[in-house]
């Protein structure tokens, strides 16, 4: 769930939960404290305390910080996609490091016609994926 603009308070503080605790485990599994890492990132440890805690959001800045220090979208970060892990896989091994912004680049330069085309053939081989397990 991605923070939008309609979202009721409820659902604003579950977004901030869920945020925060994606930092929190990116964090414990870089096996880094949170005064370490915020100390990289050149922010306090409140700061990086109150993101975990689901107290305040990252402003642009910071979450392309984390995002980068921790090499996961920021769509991760901000719960629009499910698998970081995957992800980083993706993109070392079948994309010839290219990242999900150069693919979202690339796909800008195709006519909307190819787009479509381009996003029914990986819908079908998902399709064919998931009936295979």
């Amino acid at each position: 769930m991605g923070i939008n603009t309609n979202m009721t308070n409820e659902e604003k503080k579950l977004f901030k939960k869920d945020c925060g605790s994606r930092i929190a485990e990116l964090r414990k599994i870089s096996h880094q404290t949170q005064p370490e890492l915020a100390s990289t990132l050149f922010m306090s440890k409140s700061t990086l305390g109150h993101f975990e805690q689901g107290v305040t959001v990252p402003n642009a800045y910071q979450l392309l910080s984390l995002a980068n220090f921790f090499k996961v979208p920021t769509d991760y970060l901000l719960c629009k996609c499910s698998l970081a892990k995957e992800y980083n896989s993706l993109s070392e091994i079948c994309c010839n490091d290219l990242s999900f912004s150069d693919i979202v680049n690339i796909l800008d330069k195709f006519s909307t016609k190819d787009r479509q085309t381009v996003i029914d053939i990986i819908l079908a081989i998902n399709n064919a994926y998931y009936r295979k397990y």
